[in-house]
């Protein structure tokens, strides 16, 4: 397998995504992820994000933008579990394997062509490996930083291979998933810039003025 060379396996929000796969039924409902003491919001589905329900935010302030809101309470080594399961189950793909955070690992793909010579095998496999019922996304690229990228714009269960021109990829992606500090994020919203690409164009603005 010459290309790509990095896959990306990722479960977004990985301690709502187990809680939700442990209730299939609470799917299309507003849900938040609370911490242990039940007074802040740590994640949320985009249903209660649809009644402004952020991270961060006092359970009582997301209760009542959002009356019908399920609050679940957080299972930290729970989820330490799954994340531990989910980098076991890609090391049995690929041996060269980087947890970078629980719920997003990364497998170096060179060398595997005699197990998988076809980006479709390596895929199903990678996709089996993760702990059932989560359906993660996988992103297939030549960096770390495109197959990120890659995984967080495929469809749950499903995977995206840039294979091409990456800088064409990542120029209409959000400015929000560079690796900056929240800081930088929001100078970068201030000044107008909301993709990746929309940087080097202000650069080349910049220099030619």
């Amino acid at each position: 397998m010459s290309t790509p060379t990095v896959a990306c396996v990722l479960i977004p929000s990985l301690g709502l995504a187990c809680e939700l796969a442990e209730r299939a039924h609470l799917h299309d409902r507003p849900v938040a992820l609370a911490d242990a003491t039940r007074t802040r919001v740590l994640d949320r589905t985009a249903q209660a994000a649809r009644y402004s329900v952020r991270p961060g935010m006092p359970i009582r302030t997301a209760t009542s933008l959002c009356p019908a809101l399920v609050v679940l309470e957080e299972r930290p080594a729970h989820y330490v579990r799954i994340a531990e399961a989910l980098v076991d189950g890609v090391g049995t793909v690929a041996p060269l394997v980087e947890a970078a955070m629980p719920g997003v690992v990364y497998a170096d793909l060179r060398g595997l062509g005699g197990l998988y010579p076809h980006v479709e095998a390596v895929v199903r496999a990678l996709l089996d490996a993760a702990p059932p019922p989560l359906a993660p996304r996988i992103g297939l690229a030549d960096t770390r930083f495109t197959a990120h990228v890659a995984a967080r714009c495929a469809e749950a269960g499903e995977a995206l291979t840039i294979d091409g021109d990456a800088a064409r990829f990542l120029a209409d992606q959000p400015a929000a998933w560079l690796p900056l500090p929240d800081e930088s994020i929001e100078r970068l919203r201030l000044f107008g810039i909301e993709t990746m690409g929309g940087i080097a164009t202000k650069l080349i603005e910049r220099n030619t003025t």
